[in-house]
């Protein structure tokens, strides 16, 4: 037979230890990402099969088009080269891509570092399994006066803040099961978002 150890019992920790659940739901997250389609996937990508995501995909769509204006001049002109050369011609295309769904948490600290003012961030983590526990962290937002939070359609809420990875501007849409999820949601987050905690 195989000899008995006896193993230390180890504390696991996952850096929440210090914060309180303000707010739990369980969400899907979507991100604004660009995709690169050829010319024959043009017609049939299709964004997300949500009503919710497609309009929000269609907002940010018309804001990025604005901005693109001066080099949609300079991707035609190497779009058309690639044609002539016979290579299928890759464009750059807005979409929101599915992370994961998951639990979505709203941490508060338990002390108050800056004079009264509570911080807190928006944690989600990937399900293991569907209803299970959140393994991977796919969401980690400091919730501030610079994150906007938008209530999207009656079950979905856009959140735009920095990436702290790039440091650039993100765009995610959060999507829950019903309407009084969303608005709770979105509440909460505000009462942070807009100093008044």
């Amino acid at each position: 037979p195989a000899p008995v150890v006896s193993l230390a019992e180890v504390k696991t920790e996952n850096g929440e230890e210090a914060e309180d659940v303000a707010h739990e739901v369980r969400a899907k997250l979507y991100r604004f990402a660009p995709a690169i389609v050829g010319d024959e996937d043009k017609e049939s990508v299709k964004l997300v099969q949500s009503s919710a995501v497609a309009k929000a995909s269609k907002t940010e769509a018309k804001e990025e088009e604005g901005k693109a204006e001066g080099e949609s001049e300079a991707k035609d002109n190497g779009a058309a080269e690639a044609a002539k050369d016979g290579e299928a011609a890759k464009v750059a295309a807005m979409k929101w891509v599915e992370v994961g769904i998951g639990p979505l948490r709203l941490l508060a600290r338990r002390a108050d570092d800056e004079g009264g003012k509570r911080r807190a961030r928006l944690v989600m983590r990937r399900e293991s399994a569907p209803g299970g526990p959140g393994t991977k962290v796919i969401l980690n937002v400091a919730l501030n006066e610079q994150v906007a939070v938008v209530k999207q359609m009656e079950t979905s809420m856009r959140l735009s803040c920095m990436d702290s990875v790039t440091s650039k501007p993100t765009t995610y849409l959060l999507r829950v099961k019903r309407s009084d999820q969303c608005d709770d949601l979105l509440e909460k987050v505000e009462s942070f978002t807009k100093g008044e905690n």
